[in-house]
């Protein structure tokens, strides 16, 4: 066998080792779903897992890891009340046009363009909604008396007894739509009809 015909066949054993269904990696051993098992019955941890193992093993760890930083932090409070868990935070916006997500992340991160977060950083800017409470989020989404009605729409549609907290309406995905629909009707964010109109046209 030629030089050339050895070295493929070596390259070719070695591809067929790594798809090929083990591979020990000792740091990543106790990753592994087998090697826990096998723990429990007494045997020795540091065996081979195969590398699919330990990729979702090791997948699974990092995304548990993020959570519980995530949970501790003392930062993000806002989104926090909307999603508890950061691994699974970005899934909320999927199938969302631009407007709807941004308009969504803004609220949920409470840096929105609602008047009280404005107003901390112009001094001349009115903090207030034009009913006279102070406008946050949990203000226009729970208790401003302008959107009563469609606010009771908005329960009536999602089949609540009683009103959740702004971040439970904010952080489940299956209220996105009636969510972003009272949002819609409340006219207080105007690009968003902008872009629903529009739509319509096209």
């Amino acid at each position: 066998m030629s030089d050339a015909e050895l070295e493929w066949a070596q390259r070719k054993k070695r591809k067929t080792h790594l798809r090929g269904r083990l591979a020990f990696v000792p740091e990543m051993a106790d990753l592994s779903d087998a090697s826990e098992d096998e723990g429990r019955l007494g045997l020795d941890a540091q065996l081979p897992a195969s590398t699919s193992a330990l990729w979702t093993a090791h997948k699974r760890a990092t995304r548990a890891r993020w959570d519980d930083k995530w949970r501790r932090s003392s930062v993000g409070r806002h989104l926090f009340a909307a999603s508890q868990l950061a691994s699974r935070s970005s899934r909320y916006y999927n199938g969302l046009t631009r407007r709807q997500a941004t308009l969504l992340c803004r609220l949920r991160t409470g840096a929105s363009s609602l008047n009280a977060y404005r107003a901390k950083f112009d001094a001349s800017r009115d903090p207030l909604c034009s009913c006279g409470e102070e406008e946050d989020r949990e203000h226009i989404l729970l208790t401003c008396p302008l959107y009563g009605d469609i606010r009771d729409s908005l329960l009536k549609h999602l089949r609540l007894r009683k009103l959740p907290s702004a971040g439970q309406l904010l952080g489940n995905p299956s209220y996105r739509n009636a969510v972003l629909d009272f949002l819609d009707r409340t006219g207080r964010f105007p690009r968003l009809t902008k872009a629903q109109e529009a739509e319509k046209k096209d």
